[in-house]
């Protein structure tokens, strides 16, 4: 009986840290996916909720922001590195006066802080010209 025990004693001793990344993963997938949201819907305000230094904007750029609209947002590349993560994402846009649809590539750096157990965006939010 004591065998048993003491076997899954370390057998949750494995699996515990394995859950803790889990969990660190499913936030940075649940951030990123928010901050997709929050661009899409042409909302650069709660965009920026998810910078550690959230950028400010003027009444212009807000009114700009507004008559963006975003076709795609894909993921091209993602590499993670200790508490950071490197991506690039396409966004296809276009403005809600034209007929033009543009891409630009957004080299995101997001970071993990221990601190408040949050992602945050460390680069500023993209221009769309």
């Amino acid at each position: 009986m004591k065998t048993i025990a003491v076997n899954l004693m370390f057998a949750l001793l494995l699996v515990l840290p394995g859950c803790a990344s889990v969990d660190i993963n499913h936030k940075f997938n649940d951030a990123t996916f928010r901050y997709e949201r929050a661009l899409r819907w042409g909302n650069p305000q709660q965009a920026t909720m998810f910078q550690k230094h959230p950028e400010k904007f003027s009444d212009k750029q807000l009114q700009q922001f507004k008559r963006i609209k975003i076709t795609a947002y894909n993921l091209v590349d993602s590499v993670k590195s200790g508490n950071q993560v490197k991506q690039t994402v396409e966004i296809q846009y276009y403005r809600d006066d034209e007929v033009v649809v543009h891409t630009l590539m957004d080299h995101q750096l997001w970071e993990y802080d221990t601190d408040t157990g949050n992602w945050y965006l460390m680069t500023p939010i993209p221009t769309f010209k």
